[in-house]
């Protein structure tokens, strides 16, 4: 019975390592992308989710692109894996919480019974019938509300004026809200004022910054190239991922992959050391339009007036227009807190002491251990800045 249990256990690990690997690839395309030499913040599960929605309302030449961008086979297996994501990533402890909605703002005059159904029960999306005609500034300023709300006031202002107009046609949103206690809280007397060293056009400065330490076993990897460890929230199912690279990261984002991370997960070991790493909090006060990006990245035909997306619209009349995206991210000795929210737009016609010193730029992450989802990824350059 012991033998059969562990494999079940296994089975149930691997299926959700797989679903996670969907939004694993994205994330490290998207960041290469996004990367340069400012703090940064995203979160590859809310744009994955978000343009899941949008995927699954495509045909012909624009679901191709969409497929070989997210990595899934057909329509089916993609609402599967997103309403597996959902029910694995949802929580809500005192502790720990995890929430994720998603919500199509529709101005079609017809929106497919089947993309409905699907949406609704697969991405327990809600959908909302508006008129972007007469009321698309009083329409933005609901979906900034909502989305406020969502995040716990965190993302504010997410879909900028001027981003819908009278020939917006839909809108779908996603909205995530992270806030995790650490299995192990830093203890706030110890930290300390500290030397963080700048990269980039500030190379060779440093600046004064509060570093928190803690003595203890996590799991860590160390190669030539970099340092990595889990830092676990309560609960046990998310930690924070951080990679400090030994050169510089400019030279280290050249290789980076998520080969590198899972080199790093695959060979992990348990060990006691000393971990230095700085508070910071990153809040860009402008958004992201992941339409350029999402280009580079493949998807071409959904921003063309050869767009097919008449699975949700039977009119053949709506194409992509905006991806925006938005995310803020608090680092402390209690634990985390972020937020995210991605709004597509669619008009007619996103054994010795080892000791871990973050005193220097480094890449990290809040990742959904089993799934190995990672619902934030970024970088900090200064922690002494906001974004």
């Amino acid at each position: 019975m012991e033998i059969i249990s562990k494999q079940i256990f296994n089975n149930i690990q691997q299926t959700q390592q797989a679903q996670g690997q969907q939004t694993f690839k994205l994330a490290f395309s998207l960041y290469q992308k996004l990367a340069n030499s400012q703090n940064l913040v995203f979160s590859p599960a809310s744009i994955y989710l978000a343009l899941a929605m949008v995927a699954i309302g495509s045909k012909e030449q624009t679901l191709q692109e969409f497929k070989n961008l997210l990595d899934f086979n057909d329509i089916n297996q993609l609402s599967k894996a997103t309403a597996s994501i959902l029910k694995i990533l949802q929580k809500d402890e005192n502790n720990l919480k995890a929430h994720i909605a998603n919500k199509v703002y529709s101005g079609l005059p017809e929106l497919g019974a089947d993309y409905q159904l699907i949406v609704s029960q697969n991405l327990g999306a809600t959908i909302e019938k508006v008129n972007f005609i007469q009321y698309f500034e009083q329409i933005r300023t609901q979906i900034n509300e909502w989305v406020q709300l969502v995040t716990q006031q965190k993302i504010k202002n997410l879909l900028p004026p001027g981003s819908l107009n009278q020939s917006t046609a839909m809108v779908l949103v996603n909205a995530i809200y992270f806030k995790g206690d650490w299995f192990k809280k830093f203890d706030k007397k110890k930290t300390q004022k500290l030397d963080f060293f700048l990269e980039y056009e500030n190379a060779g400065q440093k600046i004064k910054t509060d570093i928190m330490s803690i003595q203890e076993y996590f799991d860590y990897y160390e190669d030539g190239n970099f340092q990595y460890i889990q830092i676990p929230y309560k609960g046990g199912q998310y930690s924070m991922e951080i990679l400090l690279p030994r050169s510089s990261i400019q030279q280290f984002e050249q290789t980076l992959s998520d080969q590198v991370f899972q080199k790093a997960r695959v060979n992990k070991f348990n060990k006691k050391l000393k971990l230095y790493l700085p508070k910071f909090k990153i809040q860009p006060e402008s958004v992201i339009d992941l339409q350029y990006i999402l280009k580079q990245l493949g998807i071409t035909t959904a921003f063309s007036n050869n767009a097919d997306f008449s699975f949700m619209d039977p009119t053949k009349k709506v194409v992509l227009s905006n991806v925006y995206h938005k995310s803020v991210i608090e680092v402390n000795e209690d634990g985390a807190e972020a937020a995210a929210s991605t709004a597509v737009v669619m008009q007619l016609s996103i054994q010795k002491d080892i000791q871990m010193l973050c005193n220097k730029p480094f890449i990290y992450s809040i990742t959904h251990i089993p799934s190995q989802t990672i619902l934030f990824l970024g970088k900090v350059t200064d922690p002494s800045k906001l974004s």
